[in-house]
């Protein structure tokens, strides 16, 4: 999960450090298919890399260097702020080639690249903040960061860091890089051969209910819980050669984050060099730019994988809307909010109860790298290709950010019921009850006029007065029918709300081979509690003499 950076203002001689942050929800990296702009430039990493990725920090004092002495007051202001971390040499490393991109590019390397250098090293957690700044006085570096830093380190949100000083003319640029190591992971070898790996670990903190997603070459999305935690392994079988992208979610105070991303070569080398696309599209810097370039990405995602398009619901975007401004507000970035709870309880809340609901945030600084880091992830990417959600909210908050503006996104997906002919669904519910009788060696039934006027007279009065329970809408429909009761030895009703009528078709009740006659009645419409466009299906059962 992506924490959101704080913009470190100087004071005086104090130095300003910039902050960033990895797009998405812990994901970031390797572009997962065409972007806007042009490929710009290619950043190279030398020699093979890392064997394998893993959590065990190569724990290193700090030295009486630059890079020391700037780690060591990064230690103790996180210790003052009841924030302990820990100096990793890799994460050093990571520093080191962020502040080399610094000095070659005049700027600070994008989501994308920072996530390149950390797998090259071995890092299999996310890294949602990297800060940099450029000082000839190393003191005035060290009082800048015991000023500025103490909003940043925030009890639980960062546990290791890494520390690098470049030279830049008369200057140094020095960087410190921080992450939240959320689970000791068993060492996974980067470059494997094809067969079955196991993926096994323990959670640490307050982290619950692992669950791996892997993103096969193929481009489908495997999804393996494992167990409740905090110990937790998965057999994964990687049978095709190419490239897996292998993440680790888990529950914790903010809901389901991301502990883990990395991506696994198979039969084939560990990339070395990243095809870097230019800036967005000229004109793509306010909010509502970047919310329409991330709706027409999703569309086009959905429409390379086959996937249904979206219909966009201005309701869904409003609680969108909503989280995102309640994440700036809060100073957090996740999908559980201390006011307004999980996305379903938002949801539920702003009337738009369904079966799926699914939720994307993140944090960036453009179009471009708020989407790529979504794709990386294999569980927001799954959440974008998902085939079963129908309608798409989507809101982007711009939030200052030093001499930049970050963008805070929030998607929200869920599965809401289209429009159906409701006059000629209880023919075609018929036809579906007898196709099933028939399978089960079950004669017939037939529709009887007066059951299904009592049925559609029940199922329209479950939307029209809302304090009506299921109870009492099938009491209703029973009710209706006593003064036939002589032509039949008994009657009994039954109600179920569904979001696709053909769900209501396979209701075991009705294949009880000694009914033989039977009423349907079918309502659309919305009541609180339920989906919009909920489908309300009442069959009246008929046991004759």
């Amino acid at each position: 999960m992506v924490h959101p950076p704080v913009s470190l203002v100087a004071r005086a001689a104090l130095i300003m450090w910039l902050l960033s942050a990895v797009a998405g929800c812990g994901g970031g990296g390797g572009s997962s298919g065409p972007t806007t702009g042009r490929a710009a430039r290619y950043v190279v990493v030398e020699g093979p890399g890392a064997t394998e990725y893993g959590t065990t920090a190569e724990e290193q004092p700090p030295l009486d260097d630059d890079a020391g002495q700037l780690a060591q007051t990064t230690i103790e202001v996180g210790a003052a702020q009841g924030a302990p971390l820990t100096l990793d040499g890799r994460l050093s490393e990571l520093a080191a080639r962020v502040g080399r991109e610094v000095v070659e590019q005049g700027a600070a390397p994008s989501a994308e690249v920072v996530q390149f250098f950390a797998r090259h090293l071995g890092i299999a957690e996310p890294v949602p903040s990297v800060s940099h700044a450029a000082y000839a006085d190393l003191e005035g570096a060290r009082l800048g960061l015991q000023e500025q830093l103490p909003a940043l380190l925030v009890p639980g949100r960062f546990t290791h860091l890494g520390v690098a000083t470049v030279p830049h003319g008369d200057e140094r640029i020095a960087v410190v890089v921080l992450t939240r190591r959320g689970v000791d992971l068993t060492p996974v070898q980067r470059v494997r051969s094809a067969g079955p790996l196991v993926l096994s670990g323990n959670l640490l903190g307050d982290l619950r209910n692992p669950e791996v997603v892997v993103v096969h070459p193929d481009g489908h999305t495997q999804r393996s819980p494992a167990g409740s935690g905090p110990r937790f392994q998965v057999r994964l079988l990687l049978a095709e050669s190419g490239t897996y992208a292998v993440e680790l979610l888990a529950r914790g105070s903010a809901g389901i984050t991301v502990v883990a991303n990395f991506q696994l070569y198979v039969d084939e080398p560990a990339p070395t060099r990243l095809a870097v696309s230019a800036a967005d599209t000229p004109g793509v810097s306010t909010a509502d730019d970047v919310r329409e370039a991330l709706i027409a990405r999703i569309a086009e995602e959905r429409r390379r994988a086959g996937a249904p398009e979206l219909t966009l619901h201005p309701g869904l975007s409003e609680v969108a809307e909503a989280h995102c401004r309640d994440m700036v507000a809060a100073d957090f970035v996740g999908h559980d909010s201390p006011t307004t709870g999980t996305p379903a309880m938002r949801l539920t809340a702003a009337g738009f109860a369904s079966g799926l609901m699914l939720e994307n945030v993140a944090r960036g600084y453009s179009a471009d790298e708020l989407h790529r880091g979504l794709m990386d992830s294999p569980g927001h990417r799954a959440n974008i290709l998902e085939p079963r959600v129908t309608h798409l909210g989507i809101a982007v908050v711009a939030v200052p950010d030093g001499d930049r503006t970050a963008f805070l996104a929030t998607q929200v997906f869920t599965q809401m019921t289209t429009r159906i002919d409701t006059a000629a669904a209880p023919a075609a519910l018929l036809a579906a009850i007898n196709e099933g009788r028939r399978a089960r060696r079950t004669g017939p039934v037939a529709s009887d006029e007066l059951l299904a006027q009592a049925a559609q007279e029940a199922a329209e009065a479950y939307f029209a007065d809302p304090s009506l329970s299921e109870q009492d809408v099938t009491d209703r429909a029973s009710a209706a029918l006593r003064r036939y009761a002589i032509a039949y030895r008994r009657v009994g009703a039954l109600m179920t709300v569904v979001t696709r009528i053909e769900d209501a078709g396979r209701l075991e009740p009705t294949f009880d081979p000694d009914v033989t006659t039977l009423g349907i009645g079918v309502a659309q419409g919305d009541r609180p509690g339920q989906a919009p466009n909920s489908i309300a299906v009442v069959m009246v059962l008929g046991w004759p003499r």
